[in-house]
């Protein structure tokens, strides 16, 4: 039997950053999904990307960021606009409030990166990055 401790590990990992990010109340009023975060990202590092390329950088359907970004756009996150290379497709960008928020989230992801490296050495997080990646792939095989 496989040891679950790697499964642990990371799971606990994943709900100890997302406490990071809500204690202390800096963004209780930021009511997002860790994807609608992550799409947000992608989004704005992508500028003017379509759907179907946020897809691929997320690693997920184009359905279910279809969904998201229809979330986004309700929210006021996120615009999109007629793509003049093609006439059925969309560009995305964040809006002014898309744009605001997502500052006050990396401003706040900022400090937790900052307390979170404390005692961590540049090849410890190289080794971890080289693992972290590994189990990605592996699992995307799966």
């Amino acid at each position: 039997m496989p040891n679950p401790a790697v499964h642990e590990a990371v799971f606990q990992l994943y709900l100890d950053l997302a406490a990071c990010l809500t204690k202390g109340g800096q963004l209780s009023d930021i009511s997002l999904t860790s994807m609608e975060l992550r799409s947000m990202r992608a989004i704005k590092s992508s500028q003017n990307a379509t759907p179907a390329e946020i897809a691929q950088i997320l690693k997920r359907d184009r359905g279910q960021v279809t969904r998201l970004i229809g979330d986004l756009t309700k929210k006021s996150m996120v615009t999109s606009k007629p793509n003049p290379d093609d006439g059925r497709g969309r560009l995305l960008a964040l809006t002014d409030q898309g744009e605001a928020i997502f500052a006050k989230v990396a401003a706040e992801e900022a400090k937790i990166h900052s307390k979170l490296m404390i005692g961590i050495e540049p090849n410890q997080l190289d080794v971890f990055f080289q693992v972290a990646g590994q189990l990605s792939a592996n699992a995307a095989k799966i």
